[in-house]
């Protein structure tokens, strides 16, 4: 995600609460610039929801949102038996790059896919810090709250 390429990288979904876009998109350009590495980003809440998605097909995004989710709801139950008290983010290496999951608010999760080739430590660095920072802007409620009201 370059800078001179943020005019055509556009959320590929509606965002799921459109009074945010313009948060998505200043979320967006902040890795853009802060974390150049990132080839695509996700906004996921816990409960597996697609907030906004950019970098990649709707198709992929969705399919990258529901395993994050997934693979938070693991990582959350391995804090018990080992007394780790709380996921901050996780990374997945793959044969070819990487994707790093951190919280960013209440219910939800950033995630970032790492461009191939690229070293994954300083994107890690940058996505956890710009998720703390957004975190107050991003935080969602799970689906079955909603419901329940």
């Amino acid at each position: 995600m370059s800078s001179a390429n943020l005019d055509t990288f556009r959320n590929v979904l509606p965002p799921a609460d459109p009074g945010r876009q313009a948060v998505y998109d200043n979320l967006r350009d902040q890795v853009a610039r802060e974390a150049p590495d990132v080839a695509a980003l996700a906004l996921v809440s816990t409960d597996g929801l697609l907030m906004c998605g950019y970098g990649r097909p709707e198709e992929d995004m969705q399919h990258i949102a529901a395993a994050c989710s997934g693979l938070s709801s693991l990582a959350k139950g391995l804090t018990g038996p080992t007394g780790g008290e709380g996921v901050l983010h996780l990374n997945i290496t793959m044969v070819r790059g990487h994707i790093t999951v951190t919280s960013c608010g209440d219910g939800s999760l950033l995630a970032a896919v790492v461009k191939v080739g690229r070293p994954v430590s300083p994107v890690i660095r940058e996505i956890v810090r710009i998720a703390r920072g957004f975190a107050p802007q991003l935080g969602s409620t799970p689906r079955a709250a909603e419901t329940d009201r």
